[in-house]
């Protein structure tokens, strides 16, 4: 997935940024911006469902829904849409 690589060094320069893990970023972003949603998560390891239940119960830092969305608006369908990935 070369053509993803720009957009997903963009994404970690921005976690760094917020001092916020991946993971954290994602989690808080989609928790914040869609409450009503529900999301499922694949795990291979009780760790990791631990892992994910701490993050996803984390408060996201204010304005980080407005920063992500300003910041990724212009991401390219191809990235967005997994049935474009071949």
């Amino acid at each position: 997935m070369r053509f993803a690589t720009t957009v997903a060094k963009r994404l970690a320069t921005f976690a760094n940024e917020t001092g916020l893990s991946l993971k954290q970023l994602a989690l808080g972003y989609v928790r914040s911006a869609y409450p009503e949603q529900k999301v499922l998560l694949g795990c291979e390891t009780l760790e990791q469902v631990r892992e994910n239940l701490e993050i996803w119960s984390q408060d996201t830092p204010r304005g980080i829904v407005d920063r992500v969305q300003r910041e990724f608006r212009d991401i390219p369908e191809k990235i967005l849409n997994p049935s474009l990935w071949v």
